[in-house]
């Protein structure tokens, strides 16, 4: 698999607000399927980043709280709200709908697989989609907020899911996300 990888030079990310000093590198697949692609080379990076448990954060729509928690007997995943809104539309009515956020517990390869498998499509949705070694996410003012004190690394999906960035504050350059990548 090839890929392209960014130093960014600001800490600014889309989905999540980080408290704290880090680097961080977006990291693209160069494939026509970026989707299957980047879930591909996302959980082989988590694979190698983290130790079980780790965690996988993401958020959904209000209308299937109750069929991803319905998982609750294959997967240990909990909900919160994450307090913002969004408009959306049902049966030809707009209304505003609670964004639900989702943690579940990654207790090995074959969870990984399952989870990445049933939700990853969320990511390529424009969901935010994040990976943590720590259980607890918080928000504020709507959305995801960690430190980097809680999360030493992170990867979180990109839009479209075209890539993700891999957050940390001990790998500094390109060459120590290449030597991860191996």
């Amino acid at each position: 698999m090839t890929y392209s990888i960014h130093h960014h030079t600001t800490n600014e990310q889309d989905w999540v607000e980080i408290d704290g000093k880090y680097e961080a590198f977006s990291i693209w697949p160069e494939a026509e399927e970026y989707v299957a692609e980047t879930s591909k080379l996302m959980q082989r990076t988590a694979e190698k980043l983290f130790t079980y448990p780790y965690y996988v954060h993401f958020e959904g729509y209000d209308d299937e709280i109750e069929e991803t928690l319905s998982k609750k007997e294959t997967y240990e995943i909990t909900c919160q709200l994450s307090g913002r809104k969004v408009l959306t539309m049902h049966a030809n009515k707009t209304y505003n709908a609670n964004v639900p956020s989702y943690t579940v517990k990654i207790a090995n390869s074959e969870t990984l697989q399952n989870v990445f498998s049933d939700w990853f499509h969320l990511a390529s949705q424009n969901m935010m989609w994040l990976v943590t070694q720590h259980e607890s996410l918080t928000y504020k003012n709507g959305y995801a907020y960690t430190t980097m004190e809680e999360n030493l690394k992170m990867l979180i999906a990109d839009h479209d899911a075209q890539g993700f960035t891999l957050i940390s504050k001990t790998i500094q350059t390109k060459e120590d996300i290449i030597n991860i990548l191996k």
